[in-house]
């Protein structure tokens, strides 16, 4: 806009499509084993910040 490529936010509006959409296919239960998993990767690095103060100037 800033180098008048187009004419407006109108122009580039009428220029927008959509290329793909995302359906989730996964199932429910999956999905929450996957994410309590997730969550506990989370949790354990975080404490590695309590046992190598070094690495982020915690000396």
């Amino acid at each position: 806009l800033a180098v008048d490529v187009w004419r407006g936010l109108d122009e580039l509006r009428k220029l927008w499509r959509v290329e793909r959409v995302f359906k989730p296919s996964m199932s429910v239960d999956e999905r929450e084993r996957l994410y309590r998993g997730w969550r506990a990767a989370v949790k354990r690095a975080l404490g590695w910040a309590k046992e190598v103060p070094w690495a982020y100037g915690y000396e």
